[in-house]
């Protein structure tokens, strides 16, 4: 799992499990007066809440909580972008974290509540073509990849026009 560019693994952490909510749906209607009907205006797709757990391991008790701390100092900024391990990303916020000690001086579980985008980074897709020859049709793999930023801007001005 890397959090904003820096691995987990620096902090003696791993990944443990993910559970992802459903998206929220902002739909907004309003009823005219003496309007026979209502007006429905947009059905925009909205955040999703993920909890991740995190298992982060030491040799002590105060190994353990120093860990914690850093990680969760990634979270300070604004935003965050987690690629989780097994594929997916979330562009979100920190909303909640817990911390449970399971094993005494040996491992705690940290519990992470996020609410934002969950997306799949473009790393490829297939393109057919015609050809003017008597093959049918061609295929032809092309490689695409986004920055965060983009990825951002592409949000904002696409999907969520009221996360300015």
């Amino acid at each position: 799992m890397v959090i904003n560019g820096i691995s987990v693994d620096q902090y003696h952490a791993r990944q443990h499990k993910v559970t992802y909510g459903y998206p929220e749906r902002d739909m907004s209607c309003e009823w005219p007066t003496g309007g026979p009907n209502p007006t429905f205006y947009r059905n925009l797709p909205g955040f999703e809440t993920v909890g991740i757990e995190i298992i982060v391991e030491g040799s002590s008790h105060n190994e353990i909580r120093s860990s914690i701390r850093r990680l969760l100092n990634l979270f300070d900024a604004p935003y965050v972008n987690v690629s989780l391990d097994g594929g997916g990303n979330i562009l979100g916020t920190l909303q909640n974290a817990r911390s449970q000690e399971i094993s005494i001086n040996k491992w705690h579980k940290l519990t992470l509540s996020l609410r934002g985008i969950v997306y799949r980074r473009i790393v490829g897709y297939v393109k057919t073509s015609k050809r003017r020859t008597r093959r049918r049709n061609t295929t032809a793999v092309v490689s695409m990849s986004c920055s965060p930023a983009e990825m951002r801007s592409s949000v904002r001005r696409c999907w969520i026009p009221s996360c300015t």
